[in-house]
């Protein structure tokens, strides 16, 4: 027999059981976007237990009314130690995700990961874990949320297009 007392396997298993239920608590606890007035929205997820950047993960915002809407931005900076009300005037909107949870609160002080410069326009959708690793598994399941205030900016094409029809309508007038 490998082990001579069950001590010896004991010690083994609850060591490899405390290190795997160590290593993945970092999900996320908070979520919100900014609006930056050119149409698109920096979004921010707090999460605990401080690591870097998820390279490749983030989240994916689905239209509800449309499903083959549907935006995704891949977590892309980091902004360190500030909790939610530090964040007052920094999101548009929020949403939290501890609910109720004793530590982590709107005082807590985490790590924000962020998505600049996602193309994100109003509507209701149902958001969700892209590649996810475990600091975008959020603490509660992630709710439908209503995006809002979101300022949206033309394209430059129907920019053009509305300025030619301007300019064929000017010409119009000057031949009569």
């Amino acid at each position: 027999m490998i082990f001579k007392n069950n001590k010896k396997l004991a010690c083994i298993l609850f060591g490899i059981f405390a290190m795997l239920s160590t290593s993945a608590n970092a999900h996320l606890i908070y979520f919100g976007y900014s609006d930056n007035g050119d149409g698109t929205v920096d979004y921010f997820g707090q999460h605990y237990h401080g690591s870097s950047e998820s390279t490749g993960s983030g989240l994916t915002f689905t239209n509800t009314a449309n499903p083959a809407v549907f935006f995704t931005g891949l977590w892309n900076d980091v902004l360190l130690n500030k909790s939610v009300f530090d964040m007052t005037g920094t999101l548009t909107q929020g949403w939290d995700l501890a609910i109720g949870h004793p530590t982590y609160n709107d005082s807590y002080a985490g790590q924000w990961l962020i998505a600049r410069n996602i193309s994100l326009i109003n509507g209701v959708y149902q958001v969700s874990a892209t590649n996810p690793t475990v600091v975008d598994t959020a603490w509660s399941s992630l709710p439908a949320v209503t995006v809002s205030g979101v300022t949206s900016v033309p394209e430059p094409t129907t920019l053009a297009i509305f300025a030619l029809g301007l300019a064929g309508f000017a010409t119009r007038r000057f031949r009569k």
